[in-house]
């Protein structure tokens, strides 16, 4: 479904609004306020799956099937029930919501020092876990500076990354490598380390990490 930016032209300003409605695009002057709408269709998708699917969540103990997708830039489950009605799943630490076979699960973490809430997808189980959190942000349209210039349409950026959490910490954010991963596995790192170079691993995928990850949650806790 495309999305659909407004551009407001009033007084010789450019500004963009966002609509979640579609159509094609057309423009139009309204000569008693003067302005002009002009409908701009934004590129990309703002969802994970755009498309409505079978998915399932939890809640008391039981299994509820519904129609989902994950709405990225927004960080909402949508839902629709059998009534055609449309709903967002509450955002509660305990609820959770599989839709493609992907978890989608609310977990705290840190952003530039404040402690936040958001949907990741948990790629593993253990003490450490990898998290993704899939995220959209929405660029506004660039206007070129002169007529040779490529006009750049609002559109979807993919702004996604990946987490690492201890226990029920909040989740951090890193870079797929050795440096930032091992800062977690510090006190198993000399028996990682070897595994690391046993197997030739580079850590800059999340196969690979998710294998160390793996090999550390099974080691015996410090004594």
């Amino acid at each position: 479904m495309n999305k659909i930016a407004f551009i407001f032209l009033f007084g010789g300003s450019l500004c963009f609004s966002q609509d979640y409605t579609t159509g094609n695009s057309r423009s139009f002057f309204d000569s008693q306020i003067g302005t002009l709408y002009k409908e701009v269709p934004i590129e990309g998708s703002a969802y994970v799956n755009e498309t409505y699917t079978m998915g399932n969540t939890y809640v008391n103990g039981r299994e509820i099937n519904l129609l989902m997708r994950y709405n990225a830039y927004i960080d909402q489950v949508e839902m629709i029930d059998k009534r055609q009605k449309k709903f967002n799943l509450l955002k509660r630490l305990d609820l959770k919501a599989e839709i493609e076979g992907k978890t989608y699960a609310l977990r705290d973490y840190y952003e530039n020092g404040a402690l936040r809430q958001a949907y990741f997808n948990p790629l593993n189980e253990g003490k450490v876990v990898l998290l993704y959190r899939p995220k959209k942000v929405f660029v506004q349209a660039e206007k070129p500076e002169n007529g040779y210039d490529a006009y750049n349409p609002p559109h979807y950026k993919d702004d996604s990354g990946y987490y690492l959490q201890r226990g029920v910490e909040p989740a951090e954010e890193i870079n797929l490598g050795k440096g930032q991963v091992m800062r977690f596995l510090r006190d198993k790192s000399g028996e990682v380390k070897d595994y690391i170079r046993q197997n030739d691993l580079k850590l800059r995928n999340e196969t690979e990490l998710i294998q160390v990850l793996d090999y550390y949650n099974g080691l015996r806790p410090n004594s």
